[in-house]
């Protein structure tokens, strides 16, 4: 995923579900603060979730799951109020679940 996909500020909804991509998240997605709806599930993105998501503080819809996703999970959750769906299931985190949904 490029990192150029910051440029769409006006973006609210990014879908690339079920693609190949298999590289950590771009840290331009963090300015994308319009974005309502984020699913990037079905797909090979790799590494720990970054703490730049919590930038994005308008998410209703969250959908991560069946990606490559390790370590823990951040308590970055906190702030996204309209948070309704958070899916991010068939990962391979450890530890426990973080205090901003547990």
């Amino acid at each position: 995923l490029p990192s150029s996909i910051g440029a769409l500020t006006k973006l609210t909804w990014l879908v690339l579900e079920r693609n190949r991509f298999n590289s950590p998240l771009p840290s331009s997605i963090g300015v994308l603060t319009n974005l309502l709806v984020l699913r990037l599930h079905q797909n090979r993105f790799t590494g720990s979730l970054p703490n730049f998501l919590s930038n994005l503080t308008a998410l209703k819809w969250l959908i991560l799951s069946r990606n490559k996703f390790t370590g823990t999970i951040p308590d970055i959750f906190g702030n996204m109020t309209d948070l309704s769906a958070l899916y991010l299931d068939i990962n391979e985190f450890a530890g426990s679940i973080p205090p901003s949904i547990a």
